[in-house]
């Protein structure tokens, strides 16, 4: 299935008639505030997923951004208030308004306009100073949003966590006791507290977090929430906020503390860390480092910072072991292990495989270095074939050829994965496949 039509608008428009735009009777008597917030709402269910309406007074910029529909047709009624937005604003608004299909990042258009001259002018294409004049806004956005800086600056057409907070926020505006909406994990909100599930004995129960402004209340980081004031986790209030708060990966450190509640994660881990020299030794992995102590998901690790290395998702060696996901790996070897690819290891005296969805090494069997060869999920050495950890009983190391990632043959058999083929349509065609590329060694 394509991608929802999106439609993104960057204007400069001056603050004293973005306030009377907003006040707009539409056809339905709605304001254009209350449309704007409608559209928000009804792609509000997850802070993670929402998408941009902001308006930055200093810059007098109009931001916006909705995936809505599947046509231009579709997306009339938004272009109808951008038209009335230039008209309103007269000389004075200037920017672009677009229409397309942007997955992750990539630009489809169907449609631009220029905001000039008191209308919606159609143009062939967005031009590439847009994103120019854009990129500062941008950076600035994400730069208070700690969270969203693992998305592009390309972000111009894609989801950021903000609000349409101009006169408040509308998400939570529209919120009442007998509906209450959803901020995301567990939290809702009825406009006046923030309420969260917590499972007792079996049961469901909803308890408020005192003290959490639903105004301001946001995810900081994996799952610790904030409102400006305090850092949340569950129903706690686990710390106080004096100034800016400062995102770690997904650890949020105030003063000297750093604390972390992976969403992968069952608890909440915090430790005290140098704030200076705190860093994510990995963009996954949940590998931490403030130069002289290493930690996973802010449990300590008994190694130090000049020895340790990241081999790979979550596979980290130091002095002492090699850890897989912050647990130690019993009979590896950190000094000569070797990522030989496509989760194949080899030690001095071993040769491993990790599968990524795996809780551990597996120990394929003894093997001297430089002796295992790795072909895609195959691998072999002088007298054995593995498919990922699977030995292939009887298989033969030296007529041994891959075909593709699902089969391989040998003189005697043809495999589909680790299972002899028994298929005799498939058989002659992957021995084929077999004797085209054994010639073509040759």
């Amino acid at each position: 299935m394509s991608e929802p039509l999106s439609i993104a608008a960057q204007i400069h428009v001056p603050a004293a008639l973005f306030e009377q735009w907003l006040k707009q009777p539409l056809p339905d008597e709605r304001q254009v505030l209350d449309a704007l917030a409608d559209m928000l709402d009804s792609s509000d269910c997850n802070p993670e997923e929402l998408f941009l309406c902001q308006y930055l007074p200093e810059q007098q910029v109009l931001l916006f951004f909705l995936s809505d529909g599947r046509t231009l047709q579709d997306a009339a009624p938004q272009l109808d208030m951008f038209r009335r937005l230039a008209s309103l604003a007269g000389e004075e608004a200037k920017g672009y308004v677009a229409a397309g299909r942007y997955p992750y990042g990539g630009m489809d258009e169907e449609g631009a306009w220029r905001v000039g001259k008191g209308r919606l002018g159609k143009v062939r294409a967005l031009p590439s100073t847009a994103m120019a004049e854009l990129d500062p806004l941008l950076a600035k956005l994400i730069g208070w949003m700690p969270e969203q800086r693992r998305h592009q600056k390309a972000l111009y057409f894609r989801k950021l966590v903000l609000r349409f907070n101009k006169r408040g926020n509308a998400f939570v505006r529209r919120a009442a006791p007998d509906n209450r909406l959803w901020f995301g994990d567990d939290y809702t909100t009825d406009g006046q507290h923030v309420y969260v599930f917590r499972s007792s004995c079996g049961l469901l129960a909803v308890q408020r977090v005192e003290g959490a402004d639903p105004y301001h209340f946001r995810r900081v980081a994996g799952l610790i929430w904030g409102d400006g004031n305090h850092l949340f986790y569950q129903e706690r209030r686990i710390a106080k906020l004096q100034g800016r708060v400062r995102v770690v990966g997904n650890a949020v450190v105030v003063g000297d503390q750093a604390y972390l509640a992976d969403r992968d994660g069952n608890d909440l881990y915090y430790d005290q860390v140098d704030p200076a020299r705190f860093k994510c030794l990995c963009r996954y992995g949940g590998y931490y480092s403030d130069g002289s102590r290493v930690w996973h998901d802010m449990q300590p690790l008994p190694e130090s910072p000049d020895s340790f290395e990241i081999l790979g998702w979550g596979i980290a060696r130091g002095h002492k072991a090699v850890y897989l996901h912050g647990r130690v790996c019993a009979g590896v070897d950190p000094a000569s292990l070797v990522d030989l690819g496509c989760y194949f290891f080899q030690d001095r005296e071993q040769l491993w495989f990790h599968d990524s969805t795996g809780s551990d090494f597996i120990a394929l069997g003894r093997c001297a270095p430089g002796t295992a060869k790795v072909d895609g999920p195959w691998c072999r050495d002088d007298t054995r074939v593995w498919y990922h950890q699977h030995l292939l009983a009887g298989a033969e190391p030296g007529s041994f050829q891959p075909v593709n990632y699902l089969y391989a043959a040998d003189t005697r058999h043809v495999w589909c994965q680790q299972h002899r083929e028994v298929d005799t349509e498939v058989i002659a065609a992957v021995r084929a496949a077999w004797t085209r590329l054994a010639s073509a060694g040759d």
